[in-house]
């Protein structure tokens, strides 16, 4: 015996129901996506990448100098802790590098606390030094900065407070 098929079946109603619910849903997805987050890590991409040109073109001035820096921490002494920091220049051919300014900046690249400002004097050709107060041993980058006439050195260098 054979059974009759009922009339008004819900099957390709529930499938087209299903499909409805599936469009709504990636609809909403789509809408807040566009909504939410406009693609661009920064408001003036363009004029960054323009700066990011400048800044290609003043490394590649700074590498022809030839300028060599070195940073010398010394060891926490005296009742507050100071350490002695000393910063040598040298040109392209290894003499001092004379006269200039120059400023020091030491940064903890492992946690985010404000830069140090380290003061420096000059202490002879291609020489200055500073005393600075760190609060607490390791790693530091030293951000040394000198300027001589139009030439500026713009230069990191890690190094490590014991």
């Amino acid at each position: 015996m054979r059974m009759a098929r009922p009339s008004g079946s819900l099957i390709p109603w529930i499938f087209v129901g299903c499909m409805g619910l599936v469009l709504a849903v990636n609809a909403g997805m789509v809408a807040a996506a566009i909504s939410t987050y406009s693609g661009l890590a920064h408001d003036n991409a363009f004029g960054r990448g323009l700066a990011y040109n400048r800044l290609l073109e003043a490394q590649e001035r700074q590498d022809g100098l030839g300028w060599r820096v070195e940073v010398e921490l010394g060891a926490a002494d005296g009742l507050d802790g100071g350490r002695h920091v000393r910063v040598g220049l040298a040109d392209a051919t290894g003499a001092a590098l004379a006269e200039g300014r120059a400023t020091l900046e030491l940064r903890r690249p492992v946690e985010r606390v404000a830069p140090v400002q380290v003061p420096l004097e000059p202490a002879g050709p291609g020489a200055f030094e500073g005393r600075v107060v760190l609060s607490r041993a390791g790693q530091f980058d030293a951000r040394v900065v000198v300027v001589r006439g139009a030439d500026r050195l713009d230069a990191t260098r890690r190094i490590v407070a014991r």
